[in-house]
């Protein structure tokens, strides 16, 4: 049984003589019941006491942002965390004076205190985990069995089947006209390609192919049922998948962090303009939380939640691909008279 790491400061007082467990319990009860004020005060206490209680309030203020005010204002882990990195780099801990570091963490205590409250990703979490633990499995849909994984692969698919109405790029729910054209167009580019029954010509190597998640199911299904199940707002899928990989190891952990910030792009666009913010400051977020694995997995599933929750258009993404396309063809950008 793993032994659980000595909390020094759990057995410290604040300045003030308030049990260091006492300081952060009133901490959290005071933003979450709005009361600014008692908050601040709790807060200027422990930030009074050291430069290491200084990191707890923002232990707990991240904590709050992600657990209690949850969906009802997913940017609330943008600001707190914005807010933490602007404070590292503006000023030194002036317990004295207070100062910036001071000014940040009242702002952000105000901003929470402000929010409305959604603690139902605790719930979430407990139905999958539970789920996965009783034996369940993450399901693979037959459309993430695209170009990028090794059976889609031996099955024929290609690039041209991917752009299909109910391929793998499909997303819901979809920002209507907006990446429709890019999508005829990309299929143009590609029919001569792959539209007479030509087989898809894939990379010798596909990253992932050769170990399995926890659950057994080859990585790379993992990782495209992860995406994919995302852009059609399938969260129940979405997240078993998610939670088997990320309790397979920390390569698995790292990929979806850095994929929901690529999605944001490739799969949002602008059915959210600022989703990558947020997706980043997931990603960051939890770099707080080293020893703390399950407060990274809730970082990830909110994650998931939330990009399920968007409407989405990959016209991005396609603008990419036919520039990709139409550059290797020789085409060069037009200038202006």
């Amino acid at each position: 049984m793993p032994v659980k790491a000595y909390d020094m400061l759990a057995h410290t007082l604040t300045r003030a003589g308030i049990p260091g467990p006492k300081a952060l319990q009133a901490l959290r009860h005071y933003v979450v019941a709005g009361d600014v004020d008692r908050a601040c005060d709790v807060a200027f206490d422990m930030y009074r006491t050291s430069e290491d209680w200084e990191g707890r309030i923002w232990d707990e203020l991240m904590q709050i942002a992600l657990r209690e005010v949850g969906l009802a204002d997913p940017y609330a882990v943008e600001q707190v965390h914005s807010l933490r990195k602007i404070k590292e780099t503006t000023e030194i801990y002036n317990p004295a004076g207070g100062g910036m570091h001071c000014l940040c963490f009242v702002q952000a205590i105000r901003y929470l205190c402000a929010c409305g409250r959604d603690d139902s990703l605790e719930a979430v979490a407990k139905e999958i985990r539970g789920a996965l633990d009783g034996g369940a499995q993450p399901v693979i849909p037959d459309f993430c069995y695209d170009h990028h994984t090794r059976l889609g692969v031996e099955w024929g698919r290609t690039p041209l089947d991917f752009l299909d109405p109910d391929g793998g790029s499909k997303v819901v729910p979809a920002l209507e006209g907006v990446a429709e054209p890019y999508i005829a167009r990309l299929r143009e580019i590609l029919t001569p390609e792959y539209g007479h029954g030509e087989k898809y010509k894939a990379p010798g190597y596909i990253a992932w192919e050769h170990f399995n998640a926890r659950s057994g199911v080859s990585a790379d299904l993992i990782l495209a049922a992860f995406q994919k199940c995302i852009r059609r707002a399938m969260e129940h899928e979405a997240l078993m998948v998610a939670c088997d990989g990320f309790l397979s190891g920390r390569d698995f952990e790292e990929y979806f962090f850095k994929r929901m910030v690529i999605m944001s792009i490739e799969d949002i666009g602008m059915g959210d303009p600022n989703c990558h913010r947020l997706m980043a400051a997931y990603r960051d977020s939890r770099t707080y939380f080293p020893d703390d694995p399950d407060t990274r997995l809730m970082y990830l599933f909110q994650g998931v939640r939330y990009l399920c929750s968007c409407k989405k258009e990959r016209a991005t993404e396609l603008i990419k691909g036919i520039m990709v396309k139409e550059f290797a063809a020789g085409k060069v950008p037009e200038m202006p008279e």
